[in-house]
């Protein structure tokens, strides 16, 4: 399994028991089918070397993206605004650095959702 995987996962399965029960993690980047329920997506971003760090340590920066079930345009928006607080909330509680939250429109379905940005996974290449 390649390093950006098992990061991937390592975010996944530390967010996940934080978030609630009917949130569920999409595979992929690849567009979801009829969201019933908030959708978080991790994506690899960047890989950056931490000060300090030995040989062989990377840092992996994903946004965590959040999609909302299509509903009326106010009472998405209202509830997205909410979910996304609870995400920063989940991964500030798991002890992970974060950047930025922006608000943005997934451009498959135009479905609302917020992308937080620079959410760090420290990794070993060895």
């Amino acid at each position: 399994m390649a390093v950006n995987e098992i990061a991937r996962l390592t975010l996944q399965r530390t967010l996940k028991p934080l978030l609630p029960a009917k949130w569920r993690f999409a595979p992929s980047q690849q567009s979801t089918d009829r969201l019933s329920t908030p959708v978080v997506k991790l994506q690899a971003t960047n890989i950056v070397r931490p000060a300090g760090a030995g040989r062989g340590v990377v840092a992996i920066q994903f946004t965590a993206s959040i999609y909302a079930p299509p509903s009326t345009t106010q009472t998405q928006e209202d509830a997205i605004d909410d979910e996304v607080l609870e995400l920063i909330g989940a991964i500030e509680r798991a002890g992970l650095s974060w950047g930025e939250a922006l608000k943005t429109i997934d451009p498959n379905r135009a479905n609302l959702a917020w992308e937080i940005n620079n959410i760090q996974v420290t990794a070993s290449l060895v």
